[in-house]
């Protein structure tokens, strides 16, 4: 059963949270930004048992699941029709159960952490970020996702949001005057914080731009005394974010449907 969070039931969508620490963080953080009055964005707890298996934020046409894979197929289903979803973010095993029905393109690469306690040195120093329409630009030239599925307006009314609850922080690399690369401090939460928004222009890849911001973000996470998390967008990514120290820990799938 998927029910809507609510104030008695508030410590169940923390629980639930705690099942995939990465999705869990970002829903967290979503939940502190928007409140559970919002129009923007709802959230809602799977019980089996009457026992929280997964946590839900339902934003922009997107279902994010904390999730241990044990959420009930059928009950996802109609809550993601009941609520015209158009995309689920999710750990593998609750994504291959209903590509497996033949529903929707699927998509999928590793979560990750960074288990290193010392201090990165190998990173390139960055700045913080004071109009977001720097960012978005790089985003933009640098991610095709960026291009499909967001405006400049609903991004940065999101991010701003999350920044202004100290929930974010973005970051841009300039050089010799020209902004070609940015990156995030995102989902903080008591335990982790997630690496994010990674980008750098096309014109200025393979001089390890990519890599020095990624431990720029790493550093600034364990300097919140936080765990450094990501998402890997692909396997191929993935392979370079181990070569950072980074340690797969589980895999995570998304569903266009």
């Amino acid at each position: 059963m998927i029910r809507p969070v609510y104030g008695y039931n508030m410590p169940d969508f923390k629980v639930a949270c705690t099942l995939q620490r990465i999705f869990g963080a970002k829903n967290m953080a979503s939940l502190r930004c928007y409140g559970l009055n919002s129009n923007e964005a709802s959230f809602w707890i799977a019980y089996q048992q009457q026992k929280p298996i997964a946590g839900i934020t339902l934003q922009n046409g997107v279902a994010a699941i904390s999730s241990n894979g044990t959420i009930d197929t059928d009950e996802l289903l109609d809550f993601c029709k009941q609520n015209n979803v158009k995309e689920i973010e999710s750990c593998l095993e609750d994504i291959e159960k209903i590509y497996k029905r033949g529903i929707g393109e699927k998509d999928s690469s590793w979560f990750m952490e960074y288990l290193k306690k010392e201090t990165p040195t190998n990173y390139i120093e960055m700045k913080s970020c004071h109009d977001l329409k720097d960012m978005f630009d790089v985003l933009q030239k640098s991610h095709p996702f960026y291009q499909e599925h967001y405006t400049f307006e609903t991004w940065s009314k999101d991010v701003a949001k999350r920044t202004a609850a100290n929930e974010s922080e973005e970051y841009i690399l300039e050089i010799d005057g020209e902004i070609i690369g940015c990156g995030s401090v995102g989902a903080i939460d008591e335990e982790v914080a997630t690496v994010s928004s990674i980008a750098v222009v096309p014109e200025k890849r393979c001089h390890g731009y990519g890599s020095g911001i990624t431990m720029f973000i790493t550093k600034r996470i364990l300097e919140l005394g936080r765990k450094p998390v990501l998402i890997a967008g692909y396997d191929e990514v993935a392979e370079l974010y181990v070569k950072l120290g980074f340690d797969k820990c589980g895999k995570w799938g998304e569903l266009y449907l």
